[in-house]
């Protein structure tokens, strides 16, 4: 017999366990495991992605998050399974949409934001004490050099245009523009607002997601 190769990419890569099911439907039972079967690279490289999005961004991730209270973890690292959409936004009074996330069973979080309209800056958010730490980590960023990040998927790969501002004591001012493969551990993400038509949905906004 020859050397046993990856079943997916057929190269005698290193073997890890892969699940036939991913975790968070149910697949840690050994019956639905494959071994010796399928590569490293495949399962981490291509299979983990496409995974993780199926557990969070999905009708399977939403009814996942409406029924189950905690997710694989276990122990001081249980947490709540993540449903992860392009968007979810709530409306206010004054027409402003705030940025929100869903919570266990459905239930709507606004998550700490900053609206801007001129000079006029109007904070909120569902926790007082995560809005005074985005505060304080707000803080941290807005400092030479302040990095703005955003994806571009243009190329059919995606990459990172990075703006480098600097403070000239009135405003920022970009000092140089960078195209790197990987983002920046910390900076400012830039993203297209959600009713951004002139109205008053529109108001650029700060938030923490």
């Amino acid at each position: 017999m020859g050397e046993a190769t990856c079943i997916y990419c057929r190269k005698p890569n290193s073997f890890t366990n892969e699940h036939v099911f991913p975790a968070g439907m149910g697949g840690d039972d050994p019956n639905f495991i494959l071994k010796e079967m399928v590569c490293g690279a495949c399962n981490t490289g291509l299979f983990s992605r496409l995974e993780r999005e199926l557990m969070r961004n999905s009708p399977w991730a939403f009814a996942r998050q409406q029924n189950q209270k905690v997710g694989r973890s276990r122990g001081s690292k249980a947490d709540a399974p993540r449903f992860v959409p392009s968007q979810c936004v709530l409306v206010d009074s004054d027409g402003r949409l705030l940025e929100a996330a869903l919570g266990i069973g459905g239930r709507p979080k606004l998550l700490p934001q900053v609206h801007i309209k001129g000079r006029e800056l109007k904070p909120t958010g569902s926790d007082v004490d995560e809005l005074f730490g985005f505060f304080a980590e707000l803080d941290g960023l807005l400092i030479e050099p302040l990095y703005l990040i955003s994806k571009d998927t243009s190329s059919g790969c995606s990459e990172f245009e990075i703006q480098h501002l600097a403070w000239n004591e009135r405003v920022y001012e970009v000092r140089a523009t960078t195209r790197v493969p990987k983002p920046p551990s910390a900076g400012i993400w830039l993203e297209s607002l959600a009713g951004n038509d002139g109205q008053e949905a529109g108001w650029p906004r700060i938030y923490k997601g």
